[in-house]
């Protein structure tokens, strides 16, 4: 990949993180650590990777649930 963007996004009830590149795609699936930890905290994740498309990862988590584990 040659560029890189991230992306967050926070609204009053969630936040939303995009991580995407122009890279040569072709991801499959969500790495499983990922996964692991946004589950303890209700999250989401997404991964879109066409081959030749790039990757984007993208994940999202109610805001209040972020600051709770924050300050855990």
């Amino acid at each position: 990949a040659s560029l890189i963007r991230v992306r967050l996004s926070v609204a009053p009830a969630d936040v939303d993180l995009r991580v995407s590149d122009d890279g040569i795609g072709g991801v499959r699936g969500v790495p499983s650590s990922i996964a692991r930890r946004l589950d303890g905290i209700d999250g989401s994740v997404q991964v879109t990777s066409p081959p030749q498309g790039g990757t984007a990862l993208d994940i999202g988590v109610n805001r209040f649930a972020v600051e709770s584990a924050v300050t855990a």
